[in-house]
C-alpha cells in the first residue's frame, strides 16, 4: 500500500510543472514545442479526422501509418478544441498525468519483487526527476501511455489478477503500441505453460517411475 506523501511528492515532481506550464504560458510566442515530428504527425491525422477527410495526412492519400489508441486518444482533444496551441497544452498535461501512474505502477512492482520501501520509493523519484526521462517521455507521442499500459500489464500479471481485467489491460497495451504484441505474447506462453504444468506435475515428470 502506497503511503500519501508518496502519492503527493510523484505528483509534485512529475505533474505539477507540467500543470503550472500549460495554464501560466501565454500563447504568442508558442509555449511547447514537441522534439518529435512524428507527434504533429498524429495532430494533423486527428484534424483531418475531424473535419470529415477521413485517416489521412495531405487530405488526399489515405494512411494507417500510427499506433491506433494514440490516435484514438487525439481525436476527441482536436474535436473538442479548435485552438492548436491548447490541444499542444492538453497533450503534454496528459503526458505527465500517465508517466506519474507509469511511476506508481514501476513502485508497486519493485515492492512486490521485495525492494524495501524507502529503497524503491527513491529509485522511482530519481527516475521520475531524470531529465532523460522527461524528454522521452513528453514527446507527443504515445510513449507515456505505452508506459503505463505495460507497467499495469506487467503488475496485473504479477498480482495474477483476474482473466477480464488481465485480458483488457494486454488488449490495450497491444492498441498502443502494434510491437507490444512481443511481450504480451511472452507472458500469455508463461501463464498458458503455468496453467497446464503444475509443479507437481513437473516434479513428476521428472522423477523416475518404480
Amino acid at each position: 500500500m502506497l503511503k500519501r506523501y508518496e502519492y503527493s511528492l510523484l505528483f509534485l515532481v512529475q505533474v505539477m510543472p507540467y500543470l503550472l506550464y500549460a495554464l501560466l504560458m501565454p500563447s504568442d510566442p508558442i509555449p511547447i514545442e514537441f522534439k518529435t515530428d512524428d507527434s504533429y504527425f498524429y495532430f494533423k491525422i486527428a484534424q483531418n479526422v475531424v473535419a470529415g477527410l477521413g485517416s489521412t495526412f495531405d487530405g488526399i492519400n489515405p494512411t494507417n501509418g500510427y499506433h491506433p489508441l494514440w490516435m484514438i486518444l487525439c481525436i476527441p482533444i482536436v474535436y473538442f478544441f479548435d485552438d492548436k496551441i491548447m490541444v499542444l497544452r492538453i497533450v503534454m498535461v496528459l503526458s505527465a498525468i500517465f508517466l506519474y501512474f507509469t511511476l506508481l505502477n514501476l513502485l508497486a512492482l519493485l515492492r512486490n519483487f521485495g525492494i524495501r520501501r524507502t529503497s524503491s520509493f527513491i529509485v522511482v523519484l530519481l527516475l521520475g526527476t531524470n531529465s532523460l526521462w522527461h524528454s522521452h517521455g513528453m514527446c507527443g507521442m504515445e510513449f507515456p501511455l505505452s508506459l503505463f499500459l505495460t507497467t499495469l500489464f506487467l503488475y496485473l500479471f504479477q498480482q495474477k489478477a483476474s482473466g477480464v481485467w488481465f485480458g483488457l489491460v494486454g488488449g490495450l497495451t497491444f492498441l498502443v503500441r502494434l510491437d507490444n504484441v512481443f511481450l504480451i505474447c511472452i507472458v500469455y506462453l508463461f501463464v498458458f505453460f503455468q496453467k497446464q504444468f503444475k509443479k507437481s506435475d513437473l516434479i513428476a515428470a521428472v522423477l523416475p517411475h518404480h
